[in-house]
């Protein structure tokens, strides 16, 4: 934007302007005119064509598009088509009964590892997307799942989670316990290395 009291639009020169493109052409000059960008080229040409411009020097430094930052969370992107999806439950019940028919297809002792909890892409509202408005716990896990570990992935690489301990066909234990975060309804497991029965 101008300052207020000039409307005169703003040539910035002598900068490296990355247009993105479809020829990802880049130019020296780009004009700002009001709150828009009003063309991109040769400094000399925009400033013929726009005499009254204000300059800038960038000093060649580049200038890019304002970008809409759509990342996504890499680990997640990519095992969506590995792990089974949570999408469409709106219950804990609805959850537990998914991992039941998950654990009905798996070995004894095999890990039961889903996506999030929520609605891909974002995950929004969890756990308030669930009628009882919180995370299953290892109890209710355990209820379907008495021989089988359940990991249902955080929606962020730190987020929160539940799991459960179990014996493998081996006789090793995973020890694990859930610490509180500071957020609400947030839970992160620990989990040690396993170790021999009995100890």
């Amino acid at each position: 934007m101008p300052p207020e009291g000039n409307s005169a639009p703003l040539l910035i020169r002598n900068a490296r302007v990355i247009t993105c493109d479809a020829d990802f052409s880049i130019h020296d000059s780009v004009l700002i005119d009001g709150d828009r960008l009003g063309a991109v080229g040769p400094a000399a040409t925009l400033a013929s064509k726009n005499p009254d411009a204000r300059t800038l020097d960038a000093g060649g430094r580049a200038i890019i598009p304002g970008l809409m930052d759509g990342h996504a969370h890499l680990d997640r992107e990519g095992l969506k088509s590995v792990y089974p999806s949570l999408a469409g439950c709106a219950s804990i019940g609805d959850i537990l009964e998914r991992i039941e028919k998950l654990v009905a297809d798996a070995e004894p002792g095999d890990w039961i590892v889903t996506m999030p909890i929520g609605e891909p892409p974002y995950y929004f509202g969890v756990p308030g997307n669930l009628a009882e408005k919180r995370f299953p716990t290892r109890h209710e896990l355990d209820s379907v799942s008495p021989d089988n570990p359940v990991y249902i992935r955080p929606i962020w690489g730190t987020g929160g989670t539940s799991c459960r301990s179990a014996r493998s066909p081996t006789q090793r234990r995973w020890k694990a316990r859930v610490w509180p975060r500071r957020r609400a309804n947030c839970r992160r497991p620990l989990f040690s290395r396993p170790t021999a029965a009995g100890s």
